[in-house]
């Protein structure tokens, strides 16, 4: 039976007929530890499409949880039904644009997504805790399915996170102007910062890069309906030595993930991406992009 709560904050209404179970767990922070993988399908596709366990390879990071999460009382966008989850600044972050949690009978269940692939908790109350099962999930058609045990541990949202977000892997988040500005992932663009929009909707900064891109002679970057920073784009002319770009990039960030010569190297932690696409023919541009994942939307 539901039973209407209504609560305010920052001028919201929050936690519209809700379950008495939820009603309790708003501003909970739970701190995660999890188990070893074990497979949980037989693979119904192509051979190549039998992964190994996802914390062997390159894109392992979307099919992780974070060590500390909060739930919220903020209604996500989808589903309806859902509620957001945060992860502290302080706490190793997860490339996840998706993070919901919501209460189905007796079960917690908690959603992590890019939209593509991510991970479900289910999770039953043990004690003053929470104990299920965390699964991965793609929507490539075939995929070898992974699953690993999960606790859910209450705990003081101001005690220290068990992992720190300052352990994750370094990777470039922002560049200097020459005007004395700094654009940076998942910062607001500042407002001195002059701009042109264009046709996509991206804008073109009017500035000189100086520093680590000074040789870039575009720079496109995108925000969201905040305006805060979700994509910076750098341009390249083809005369620039972009290998040389690229080892600098390997010597201080250690070995990406190389594609073939015509799509470059990428670089993956939990809160940034970056790819560096050589241009393929004379007269094109070679491209720098740095996206933070976790602000996208879909």
């Amino acid at each position: 039976m539901r039973k209407a709560v209504v609560g305010h904050m920052a001028g919201c209404v929050i936690l519209l007929t809700a379950r008495p179970a939820e009603a309790q767990l708003p501003g909970t922070c739970l701190d995660a530890e999890v188990g070893p993988w074990y497979p949980v399908e037989e693979t119904r596709g192509r051979p190549d499409l039998q992964a190994p366990p996802p914390d062997t390879y390159g894109d392992s990071l979307i099919y992780s949880v974070p060590p500390r999460m909060r739930l919220t009382g903020h209604q996500a966008s989808r589903p309806r039904s859902a509620y957001v989850v945060e992860i502290p600044d302080n706490s190793l972050q997860t490339p996840h644009s998706h993070r919901t949690w919501r209460v189905n009978g007796d079960s917690l269940v908690l959603s992590f997504s890019t939209g593509m692939a991510g991970v479900t908790v289910r999770s039953v109350r043990v004690d003053q805790g929470w104990t299920g099962t965390l699964r991965t999930g793609s929507d490539v058609s075939g995929m070898l399915r992974y699953a690993r045990e999960i606790q859910l541990i209450p705990t003081d949202c101001e005690s220290p996170p068990p992992t720190h977000a300052s352990e994750d892997s370094r990777l470039p988040r922002g560049v200097e102007l020459e005007t004395g500005e700094r654009l940076q992932l998942a910062i607001l663009l500042p407002s001195t910062v002059r701009t042109q929009e264009r046709r996509s909707g991206a804008l073109t900064v009017l500035a000189q890069p100086i520093g680590r891109f000074v040789a870039a002679d575009s720079l496109i970057v995108r925000v969201n309906s905040a305006g805060v920073v979700t994509q910076i784009e750098l341009r390249y002319p083809y005369t620039f030595g972009v290998d040389d770009l690229i080892r600098s990039f390997e010597t201080e960030f250690g070995g990406g993930e190389r594609h073939s010569r015509l799509t470059g190297v990428s670089w993956y932690n939990r809160s940034t991406t970056v790819h560096v696409y050589p241009a393929s023919v004379e007269g094109r541009r070679h491209r720098v992009m740095m996206i933070d994942p976790r602000q996208r939307r879909y």
